[in-house]
């Protein structure tokens, strides 16, 4: 008999390998995919995609058809007749693979309306706010252990002007611990350095619980460490932690954690406000972007028409420190119109967290007063 409810699906991706789980709705429970049943691995390999030309999997249309034929046995199996939303996470998110989206929803058929995307630290927020406020509500410590080494990533939850803050803050500790030495064996080194790294990040801070996660920690190779570790706090170990936040966010059917009552300060998420000046009076801002925002998707056009001025006033506000800052485009050479019989398209792209362009074109006013199709570009760095 067919249920006709949706699947939703999260997908986990690490260099050369990935996960797949998804939300079974006839157990109500989160469960990984596995090639066989009987099978306790759930990580599937990948690298039989990469080519000498191309080291990006997610181009090679065999992949592409593979995972769709994945996708689709999990569908059948579930009896679910439709995909209701699938997230892809991994370490990294960057415009190429945001704007491969495209073609993989046009190859797997599914709405690309119903594909999103994010990084491990969103997905991993995803994951935390999952568990509960038991779990949320207290200062949390990350040890991940993937293939650029060691990295620690602190969380904690603050109210700030009547909002809820989640915070999640990285330190690189790659020098100190590298996964070479987990690849050459090298556990009693990795031990001492590990129980250094404790000491200086969750011993200092005050974490309440830690996570460990990556394929550093995939062997038993904390001896001394663990014990300091486990001291007056909860400790987790696992590999699906990403994954489980992926399939939380499908659920959720949104990109970002934020609401009107929440803001998110994480890498990969825009920590800042942008908006336009609608007048010379300062409280008539027009906030265009809001904090949380993943820096690399795609920003909606806006249109504004010119009120007796030529120059348009942007302003940055920082969602932590508060710290402003405002840029400004000069619309030099338009010809001279009538008041607000300009019309303009603004348009916002991002290269990275720290910078930006933005692109404003003159759309004119209708037939009495055309385009003049002029392009205004401003290049910005952000707070």
């Amino acid at each position: 008999m067919v249920n006709h409810s949706s699947l939703y699906i999260g997908i986990d991706f690490d260099q050369s390998k990935m996960q797949i789980s998804y939300y079974n709705p006839h157990t109500k429970e989160i469960e990984p995919y596995k090639e066989q049943k009987d099978s306790e691995s759930t990580i599937l390999s990948i690298e039989r995609y990469f080519t000498p030309k191309n080291t990006k999997w997610y181009h090679n249309l065999r992949f592409v058809k593979w995972l769709k034929g994945k996708i689709t046995l999990i569908k059948e199996q579930l009896g679910c007749e439709t995909i209701g939303c699938l997230c892809l996470t991994q370490k990294y998110i960057d415009t190429d693979f945001y704007e491969w989206l495209d073609t993989f929803a046009q190859e797997s058929e599914i709405p690309r309306e119903r594909i999103i995307c994010m990084n491990h630290c969103n997905a991993f927020l995803h994951y935390i706010l999952g568990e509960g406020k038991d779990v949320y509500s207290r200062k949390i410590g990350i040890f991940d252990f993937n293939y650029e080494g060691m990295e620690y990533y602190q969380y904690e939850m603050a109210n700030i002007s009547k909002k809820q803050l989640f915070a999640l803050q990285k330190e690189s500790y790659q020098d100190k611990l590298s996964i070479e030495d987990y690849r050459t064996n090298q556990d009693k080194t990795m031990d001492q350095a590990f129980t250094s790294i404790i000491k200086e990040t969750v011993m200092k801070e005050g974490a309440q619980l830690a996570f460990l996660v990556g394929e550093g920690f995939e062997r038993d190779w904390e001896v001394e460490s663990i014990k300091l570790l486990c001291q007056n706090k909860r400790v987790f170990k696992g590999q699906n932690l990403y994954v489980k936040g992926a399939v939380r966010a499908a659920r959720k059917e949104k990109e970002s954690l934020l609401d009107e009552d929440t803001f998110v300060f994480a890498p990969g998420l825009l920590p800042y406000h942008i908006g336009l000046h609608l007048s010379d009076e300062e409280n008539q801002i027009k906030w265009l972007i809001q904090a949380g925002t993943p820096w690399y998707q795609r920003f909606g056009q806006i249109e504004v028409i010119l009120n007796h001025t030529n120059t348009l006033r942007f302003v940055q506000k920082h969602v932590v420190t508060k710290e402003e800052k405002e840029f400004q485009i000069e619309l030099l050479g338009l010809p001279k119109r009538p008041n607000k019989t300009t019309r303009l398209e603004i348009d916002f792209s991002f290269q990275s967290e720290e910078a930006g362009q933005v692109l404003v074109k003159d759309l004119g006013f209708g037939q009495m007063y055309p385009t003049t199709n002029r392009i205004f570009r401003k290049e910005i760095s952000l707070l």
